[in-house]
């Protein structure tokens, strides 16, 4: 017999409640307007209780964020079991993206310019979310790990692969009328490129190729 699963505690039961009032009203509101005083009444909590389990805006986005990260990871890991192809693999991991994110695509477009701002501690990019980022970037490493496929150009595909994902991320955010069937179209071609790339970067005579190429994405200083 399975172990079931524990009960949430009171305080996880809290956090969440919180944490789903300020999704609510920074999809309602936007980001900016949302203060932490309308999501502890929102919360039915005192404002006290909510700072107690989120210091700021920021760390409630930050929350959010490990939840689409976590859901992405077990939503990518079950439908994985069957795949062998890295090509498929690649595939399934963007289009699940897109289809954790189809319903706050108007939140996400609301905090573009704080998701690409270096110096926002919510940016993809920042000191604060280094952590999320790193799991992320492991997922799409993790597409290209092969006995045949090189260490570093495991290395290299995953993290070229994770910035094309940023991407089609934008389009899919910013293009309201079109942006999910442009996407689609993106990683279609991602993926028919990587096909044609991996076999001639998997070739011996490459080596100092991928070596050039991964000093060039170390170089951006992005992860």
């Amino acid at each position: 017999m399975p172990t079931p699963s524990p009960s949430p505690s009171k305080g996880e039961l809290t956090r969440q409640r919180i944490l789903d009032a300020a999704l609510l009203l920074f999809r309602t509101r936007g980001f900016a307007a949302t203060t932490m005083r309308d999501i502890a009444q929102v919360s039915e909590l005192s404002l006290g209780a909510a700072y107690h389990y989120f210091p700021s805006k920021e760390a409630l986005l930050l929350a959010y964020y490990e939840n689409v990260e976590e859901r992405h990871e077990k939503a990518t890991r079950d439908r994985w079991e069957t795949l062998s192809c890295p090509l498929e693999k690649l595939d399934v991991l963007l289009r699940l993206k897109l289809d954790l994110l189809r319903r706050d695509r108007k939140l996400l477009l609301a905090l573009l310019s704080t998701l690409s701002d270096p110096s926002h501690p919510t940016s993809v990019f920042a000191k604060e979310t280094t952590e999320l980022r790193n799991r992320s970037v492991a997922q799409f490493q993790s597409v290209f790990a092969a006995k045949d496929v090189p260490i570093e150009l495991q290395e290299l595909l995953g993290r070229a692969a994770w910035l094309a994902h940023l991407g089609i991320f934008m389009v899919f955010v910013q293009d309201e009328a079109n942006g999910e069937l442009r996407a689609r179209k993106l990683i279609r071609a991602l993926t028919q490129a990587t096909g044609w790339a991996l076999p001639l970067l998997k070739l011996k005579a490459s080596t100092i190729l991928r070596r050039k190429l991964v000093a060039v994405v170390a170089d951006l200083g992005l992860f």
